[in-house]
């Protein structure tokens, strides 16, 4: 099929690119005298992928080799050590990347075990020993985007205060970026999942950009989504005079839906205004009282009207009930005139 040495890249290559079969197959085809110590390390690795026994004992492997060899065996905790021990044996150069291949093929069981402690630390010996900061910060990529997935904040939290200064920074650095472009994207809802686990990212930022999406949303003749933004807004502040000032702004948005005839609208974003504080709307539930009315809409004004009383004494709902009530009656309606009166 090939010479020994051709074969053997051909088995590490398989081996690199998740094909451990492939690789097993390229191994064997080398006559058993003439694997070398790299070769017979491919065939134990491809064989551990499979669920197999390594077959080749560490036994007659030089040492860059079965320390290498190591890292798929050892236990979790043990492997930040295995993987720096592996890098100081004087791993020749075409080894380097099944070193790095065998650690990140166990970083990724301790991932989807959710150990992202563990897991971090492999990519920060990686970091250390070989110098590769752009692995270091795709590893920690990774991770956060399982939290985000998973839902695992707590985990990476609790795991990053376990972890030594530098990696720490690095993590946090990295959790602050995501929250800054989650915040990017508007997708408040997550960027609040990452606020109730990192204390330490900016508050502010998120409330500022959640405003500026309702203020959006007004512009764009969309109150629901305008009055949803706001209260996601006072839920995640402290500031008690924001309600207030919000307030304001969703009576404005019931004042526009009266101006527009749009009585059922105004009444609902009434409603939603009562999360905000409790204000005197009785001069805007009286227009839409008076709008029903106008579009015969009586049993929805009497409703109205009658709310109205109790809630705000002197209303005068006597006087607007027996005017829907001369309604009726003009137009023959007597029955439920006379159920007015």
């Amino acid at each position: 099929m090939g010479s020994s040495e051709f074969l053997r890249a051909r088995g590490l290559t398989a081996l690199l690119e998740g094909a451990p079969a492939e690789a097993e197959r390229m191994i064997l085809a080398i006559p058993e005298g003439d694997r070398d110590c790299i070769a017979r390390m491919v065939l134990a690795i491809a064989r551990l992928r499979q669920g197999r026994e390594a077959g080749e004992p560490d036994e007659g492997l030089e040492d860059p080799a079965a320390a290498a060899l190591r890292i798929e065996t050892v236990s979790p905790p043990d492997l930040p050590r295995t993987i720096a021990e592996a890098f100081g044996s004087g791993v020749p150069d075409d080894l380097i990347p099944l070193v790095i291949d065998s650690a990140e093929h166990r970083a990724a069981g301790l991932l989807e075990a959710g150990d992202y402690a563990g897991f971090l630390r492999i990519y920060e010996v990686i970091d250390r020993e070989h110098g590769d900061a752009d692995r270091l910060s795709w590893g920690i990529s990774a991770a956060i985007e399982q939290v985000e997935m998973e839902d695992d904040f707590a985990d990476l939290a609790a795991a990053i205060e376990g972890l030594d200064d530098r990696l720490r920074e690095d993590v946090r650095s990295a959790v602050e970026r995501q929250y800054l472009s989650t915040i990017e994207r508007e997708r408040f809802d997550r960027a609040a999942r990452y606020l109730d686990h990192f204390p330490w990212l900016d508050r502010e930022r998120l409330i500022g950009s959640i405003l500026e999406a309702g203020r959006n949303a007004e512009t764009y003749g969309i109150p629901r989504d305008a009055i949803s933004h706001y209260r996601m807004a006072v839920e995640i502040g402290d500031d008690p005079s924001l309600a207030g000032d919000l307030a304001g702004r969703v009576l404005g948005l019931a004042r526009r839906a009266i101006t527009a005839g749009e009585h059922d609208e105004a009444l609902r974003i009434l409603e939603e205004a009562r999360y905000f504080a409790d204000p005197d709307v009785q001069r805007e539930h009286q227009d839409i009282a008076r709008g029903f009315v106008r579009e015969g809409r009586y049993e929805d004004a009497v409703r109205l009207y009658e709310s109205m009383h109790d809630r705000y004494p002197g209303s005068k709902t006597a006087y607007h009930l027996k005017d829907i009530a001369n309604r009726l009656r003009t137009e023959g309606r007597i029955d439920e005139a006379i159920a007015l009166y």
